[in-house]
């Protein structure tokens, strides 16, 4: 009997021993001998996510509802490494001249905040650059969505008006890759403000399973097993855990609309007239809507790389469905909306992080130029 369990032990410990190396031999092959790119991209993500960017929300005042006077911050990532500064309003305008009223008023998210970009580069230094007359004052917060910036609005609107001339409205920017979502919400028939994508919030299992892979991910050497991050790969492309319904999402929670997915204009008009009505309420006038795409939306190798990370393939969606479906709303709510899809280019986005580069702020200044000089 006792030779027995003796035998046993030594059975399940060669096992162990075996799954070890075996499992050892993985981890060698992914490293040194073959790294799949589906797999490359997962574990540069990873390394990001973990770096930044510092984007200075650690700089933000939740009771003030901006940025902390005359204070400063960075930008730290492999992409890019910038310093930020913000006014004695709260907010990053480096080219603003507070002797001159502003000619418009931006309010947007990171892309209006100008993550990725120096001083110099942001949208509203680069339209001074083209035509010195404009004085663009920005009110950008990175990860905002219809909910913050109706809070932006309502909560800075005596420094917004005392800064625009009279009669000047303003002007909203979405970013078409999540915003969109959130406006879908606020057209919901209840008018309420829900999470802005409800289906990519989740709840209990999965968002008790979410939370720890968000923890773990935060250890290095746990985020870079390469075999790991493998298993973890092909579950999701074989999952359907991306799968919204009636769009995928990919890893930093853009979303991609299937083909023949209904266009809820009904829904994103009622959004636009209630838009309107809130930014009235507060006293101002609604101006143009600027509708910026993400970079998938524009390169197919970024699609592709975001299919095979979230388990779609690009024929499965239309990236063209979120602006077919918002431009014909924008047109039966009497709204200007403006698509800077066309002169966008893969590369004027970062590899990783998402954003413009320079390049890309340059080239939505001089379309966005053209929208303000229309103007009466």
């Amino acid at each position: 009997m006792i030779r027995l369990k003796r035998t046993t032990a030594s059975v399940i410990a060669w096992n162990l021993l075996g799954i070890l190396v075996a499992l050892g031999l993985a981890e060698l092959v992914l490293r040194k001998v073959h790294t799949p790119a589906a797999l490359q991209s997962r574990l540069t993500m990873n390394q990001l996510m973990r770096q930044g960017p510092v984007q200075a929300e650690g700089l933000f005042d939740t009771a003030a509802f901006h940025f902390r006077p005359n204070s400063s911050g960075q930008q730290l990532h492999n992409e890019y490494q910038h310093t930020v500064s913000h006014d004695r309003h709260g907010w990053r305008n480096p080219c603003f001249d507070e002797q001159s009223p502003a000619t418009a008023v931006f309010i947007g998210d990171s892309y209006t905040y100008g993550i990725g970009v120096g001083d110099s580069d942001l949208l509203q230094c680069q339209l001074q650059q083209i035509d010195p007359s404009l004085n663009i004052y920005a009110l950008g917060l990175p990860g905002a969505n219809i909910g913050q910036y109706l809070e932006i609005l309502k909560r800075n609107k005596t420094t917004i008006k005392r800064l625009k001339q009279d009669g000047t409205p303003v002007d909203l920017v979405l970013c078409m890759g999540n915003d969109y979502e959130g406006l879908l919400s606020f057209g919901a028939p209840q008018g309420a403000l829900p999470a802005s994508t409800p289906a990519l919030q989740p709840h209990g299992l999965k968002a008790q399973l979410s939370q720890l892979n968000t923890q773990l991910m935060q250890i290095p050497w746990i985020a870079d097993i390469h075999l790991l991050q493998a298993i973890k790969l092909m579950a999701m492309q074989n999952s359907r855990i991306k799968d919204h319904g009636d769009y995928f999402s990919n890893y930093g929670g853009q979303t991609f609309y299937k083909r023949g997915a209904p266009l809820q204009s009904e829904q994103l008009e009622r959004a636009l007239v209630r838009l309107r009505q809130s930014f009235k309420s507060e006293g101002v006038n609604l101006g143009s809507i600027f509708l910026i795409p993400d970079g998938s939306e524009i390169s197919k190798e970024r699609l592709q790389r975001d299919g095979q990370l979230g388990g779609f393939t690009p024929d499965q969606v239309d990236v063209a469905h979120k602006f077919k479906a918002l431009m014909g709303a924008c047109s039966s709510a009497g709204i200007r909306c403006v698509d800077l899809r066309p002169e966008l280019r893969g590369e004027d986005y970062y590899v990783y992080d998402g954003h413009f580069r320079p390049s890309g702020v340059e080239v939505v200044a001089r379309t966005v130029a053209k929208e303000l000089q229309q103007r009466p």
